[in-house]
């Protein structure tokens, strides 16, 4: 046939049809994608409807409203493939069935109101069913789903993404719907007029010759923004080429549903890479981008479709390629699942805390192709130590900086957040385990929270003054009954006094809340609090304060709460900190002295120069496969 005529049966084939006369059985082939339309797009599509009733309504005749072309074709059974538009379709189906629903209230309105003879019309009344069907071939009792939607619950909904996104869309119609009604900003009987009559869909149906797949990918790359993942699995599942048997194909879609499934896990999702869930449509991209060995940054955004285009394109015998690269795909998915899953969690931990630190999972996978279980550990353990390297310097020489100057930040964070994760893996318990996900997720980002900090540098305001008094009297009450106890009556005179003029500090600043001069006598209230509390415990807080041993892994949200606290006042909040939020387990461990000898915590009040040494001594201990030996330390053991 030439171009002439197959433009010509192209031309026949194009014309426009009202939604409601649409009475086809609709497929979704199999390379195609599920349905991805968030609520706000149905909303979005609902705003533009309800203003085009008000702009194109006139003498009660209302102009036409086009989608997009519906690409569709003949089955041999008369039924159609829909090769495009079943975003559209189904989304006026699921509207359809918002307003079937609404219709039912507006019925039981009508019947109240018409038993104490009031009239009411029903704006529904003549409202039917779209006339349509519509299958997803990847899940035959998506049919059911559909005609059912307003049943459907929750939790029926969330066993399929596709299913989930749909009674997101359905709940989705059905509150505009509601909400616009309560502000008066819809008349539901031109609404449910126009999708019926005045939608219309622009018909082109395919020659019975054309090919499929390639007015698929014609119409979408580049143009519908399908993911990587739904264009590679078009690759595999379209039939033009007889890559995959009929039975190879349903085990590929169960395989892939599968996987989806699974990386709906967000404990599993945050152990393989540090970016949001959110980000992915299509959860199987992430699998994709690490098999292709996608750079991330990477300009071609369509790079693993291309990768495993090319990958089935450069074999001969395309029937077996087909079916080993899927297989080789799905064999190295279940080899980074059984990395999460492994009974003893040393895979788990070690590659979460290099996935955590930067560490590209794309680069570990790889090395671990050619290693067997042995190998691959040590090459963890040798990434581990360039994550943490010293250098040629000790642990108690790094030190932190501001944010003007970083400093060793970057190599503390990393180095403490390795010795939470090896300290639960040592632990002996396996069904303890870091909670990359809670890590990932934590509030603000992380921060390095001094554990004994001695300055009243940034509180400036009225406000900040009074919290940090509120927030320090009860400890000085605790310290206060502590020397009592000790019978040390110069110390409780002294504290007392102090207590005293806290209180006076802050009713003055409730009777006259301008700060005027009161920053100064604040000031003043804060350097003779530590001279009581500390006395001369910490008289060398300037040299040790921003070394690793006075530091500790902390939320930013929870560390701006804390900043200049006592240890006593962090402590009592680190430890009631709600389940909402997340306290690595060596920071509790810190502020519960949990790192010292029963006998070495007469002052529970303070963390002290003994506090320091052993936390410090911990994390040599617990990271001494990491970091490089202190010869001081070593001559210490031996003598």
């Amino acid at each position: 046939m030439s171009e002439t005529e197959t433009k010509g049966l192209a031309e026949k084939s194009l014309r426009t049809r009202p939604a409601g006369s649409l009475t086809e059985t609709f497929h979704i082939p199999d390379f195609q994608r599920g349905y991805r339309w968030r609520r706000e797009e149905v909303t979005t599509l609902l705003e533009d409807l309800n203003l085009h009733l008000k702009n194109h309504t006139h003498n009660d005749s209302v102009s036409p409203y086009y989608l997009q072309p519906i690409v569709v074709f003949r089955k041999p059974d008369g039924s159609f493939n829909l090769i495009d538009g079943q975003q559209r379709l189904t989304t006026l189906f699921i509207i359809n069935k918002a307003l079937l629903k609404r219709k039912e209230m507006e019925e039981k309105i009508s019947e109240t109101l018409a038993q104490q003879d009031i009239p009411y019309n029903n704006p529904l009344e003549d409202l039917q069913p779209l006339k349509y069907s519509i299958i997803y071939d990847t899940r035959t009792d998506s049919e059911d789903f559909l005609n059912n939607i307003a049943e459907k619950t929750i939790e029926e909904a969330s066993e399929f993404p596709d299913f989930l996104y749909m009674w997101h869309a359905y709940q989705g119609a059905r509150e505009w719907i509601d909400d616009n009604l309560k502000k008066k900003n819809l008349n539901l009987h031109k609404l449910a007029s126009l999708l019926e009559r005045d939608v219309k869909v622009i018909w082109y149906e395919l020659p019975a010759h054309g090919d499929q797949w390639k007015k698929f990918s014609d119409l979408n790359i580049g143009k519908i923004p399908l993911t990587n993942s739904e264009l590679i699995k078009a690759l595999f599942l379209r039939d033009d080429n007889n890559l995959l048997e009929e039975y190879e194909k349903k085990t590929l879609v169960q395989q892939w549903d599968s996987i989806e499934r699974e990386l709906m896990d967000q404990d599993f999702w945050a152990f393989l890479t540090n970016e949001k869930m959110e980000n992915y449509d299509t959860r199987i991209d992430l699998i994709f981008n690490i098999m292709s060995h996608k750079k991330s940054g990477s300009l071609d955004e369509y790079f693993t479709f291309r990768y495993f285009d090319e990958k089935l394109k450069s074999k001969e015998g395309k029937t077996v390629a087909a079916k080993a690269e899927w297989d080789d795909i799905y064999l190295q998915y279940l080899r980074l699942r059984d990395w999460y899953l492994e009974p003893d969690n040393e895979l788990y931990h070690k590659i979460g805390f290099l996935v955590a630190s930067g560490k590209n999972l794309q680069d570990i996978f790889e090395n671990a192709k050619d290693k067997d279980q042995d190998e691959f550990k040590v090459y963890l353990d040798g990434e581990i130590r360039k994550v943490v390297a010293l250098g040629d310097r000790r642990l108690e020489d790094l030190m932190y900086k501001d944010d003007k100057n970083k400093g060793d930040n970057r190599l503390i964070s990393n180095i403490l957040l390795l010795f939470n994760v090896m300290t639960l893996q040592q632990g002996g318990d396996n069904s303890r385990r870091y909670s990359f996900r809670r890590h990932k997720n934590v509030k603000g980002g992380w921060s390095l929270e001094h554990i004994h900090a001695q300055n009243s540098q940034g509180l400036n305001r009225a406000k900040e003054w009074k919290s940090w008094i509120q927030n320090h009297l009860p400890v000085l009450k605790r310290f206060l009954d502590f020397n009592r106890l000790n019978g040390d009556e110069d110390k409780v005179r002294r504290i007392e006094q102090m207590m005293s003029i806290m209180r006076i500090f802050i009713d003055n600043l409730e009777k006259n809340p301008k700060e005027g001069q009161l920053g100064a006598r604040f000031e003043q209230i804060h350097e003779d609090f530590y001279k009581i509390y500390y006395d001369s415990l910490d008289t060398s807080y300037e040299d040790y304060k921003d070394s690793i041993a006075n530091l500790a892994l902390l939320g930013k949200d929870d560390n701006a709460a804390l900043n200049n606290s006592v240890f006593s006042v962090k402590r009592d909040k680190i430890l009631n900190r709600s389940e909402e939020g997340f306290v690595p387990f060596c920071t509790r461990e810190v502020f519960l002295k949990a790192y010292n000898e029963s006998d070495e915590n007469e002052h529970f009040f303070f963390w002290g120069e003994k506090d320091r040494r052993n936390y410090l001594k911990k994390i040599k201990t617990v990271l001494a496969d990491y970091l490089p030996s202190d010869k001081k330390d070593t001559e210490e053991q031996i003598d």
